[in-house]
């Protein structure tokens, strides 16, 4: 980060996920009936910002190879580009924040479950990170960082205890405590695409290798697989999440009647997350859970089911909170070291 000579960048792998197992996207398109073009692309975003939180840069492409090291390789190139894009005016890059589709482990440096990134098993995504630019590097899961953009600037700026719930391609929580991030012991705290849905129940399978069920329910891909199946339709099938939620505005039954449920398996998972959270706000978020459609019923199913139920709002970031969280910490950071010397002289002018 930087003013008057310091910058930072801020860096967000957006979350996507393959339903059921790991899939490439011609099989997801062959499996689901739809074209390449329907399934999300998992893309990259990149800001450079100034240690007033100003950005200057701001970047996105879609990912161009398969795997965490491409990805990574992918992600140095676009912070070193944003930031020559910045020319001198900011000065040297201070901090990196990178916010990862996967659960990030105690060591602060490896990432496991990365499905959309071909990686299920533990990969060490910050040493070629921190290799490839000039500035510490600190990274986090992209749904915890949401849920701190949403702290910085959004719904949750007063709140202690609160949850934000991301539905994208994927679904996953961030679960903040008296202003902390709740990890878990394994860093997984907040992996509800792991809950357990009625009749889910596997036959065989690998331990410790379970699939996420809510995701492949309530998730985007699991939306696309609704919508092919369901019988009728007053008019054109929509192709995309985005035309299921246009025709639901518009008045479509069959429409409305897939919207109104995806806001049911919300509100459950929400209720099921407050029986053992008990947070004051959850803030529904990504490229799904943030529709305004979803808010009247995922409250109503809530209400049904809580007795002490949350505030719940829509987030007011969208499909920046993961870059804004990723920005907060960048910034925090960058500061903490820039203040660090001036605490060293305050503190031996005092001795």
């Amino acid at each position: 980060m930087a003013g008057n000579g310091d910058s930072t960048a801020a860096a967000a792998v957006l979350a996507a996920l393959f339903a059921s197992a790991p899939l490439t996207r011609p099989e997801l398109a062959e499996q689901t009936g739809f074209s390449r073009p329907t399934v999300a692309e998992a893309n990259l975003r990149i800001a450079v910002a100034d240690l007033t939180g100003t950005v200057h840069v701001e970047r996105r492409q879609a990912t161009q190879g398969t795997g965490a090291r491409q990805v990574a390789a992918q992600t140095a190139r676009m912070i070193r580009s944003a930031v020559r894009a910045t020319g001198t005016r900011l000065g040297p890059l201070r901090r990196v924040g990178v916010a990862a589709p996967g659960v990030i482990h105690s060591d602060g440096r490896t990432m496991s479950t990365a499905h959309n990134l071909g990686d299920d098993g533990p990969f060490d995504l910050l040493t070629p990170l921190e290799a490839a630019v000039d500035a510490p590097v600190v990274l986090d899961n992209n749904v915890n960082l949401a849920a701190l953009g949403e702290r910085w600037r959004g719904h949750a700026g007063d709140v202690a205890t609160f949850a934000f719930l991301a539905v994208g391609a994927g679904i996953g929580m961030g679960l903040v405590h008296n202003g902390e991030i709740l990890r878990g012991a394994h860093g997984a705290a907040g992996e509800v695409a792991y809950l357990p849905l009625p009749g889910t129940l596997p036959v065989s399978q690998r331990p410790g290798h379970g699939r996420e069920r809510l995701a492949a329910e309530a998730g985007g891909y699991g939306m696309l697989a609704a919508i092919a199946s369901h019988p009728s339709w007053d008019g054109p099938c929509p192709s995309t999440v985005e035309e299921l939620f246009a025709q639901s505005a518009a008045g479509v039954p069959a429409a409305r009647e897939l919207v109104a449920a995806e806001a049911r398996q919300l509100g459950m998972t929400v209720a099921s997350t407050c029986a053992v959270f008990d947070p004051d706000l959850v803030v529904l978020g990504g490229g799904i859970g943030s529709n305004p459609q979803l808010l009247p019923v995922v409250r109503d199913t809530v209400h049904a089911l809580v007795p002490f139920p949350p505030r719940l709002e829509s987030s007011a970031l969208g499909e920046v909170a993961s870059l804004t969280g990723a920005l907060c910490v960048a910034l925090d950071g960058a500061r903490d070291d820039l203040a660090a010397p001036l605490s060293m002289t305050a503190a031996a002018e005092a001795s």
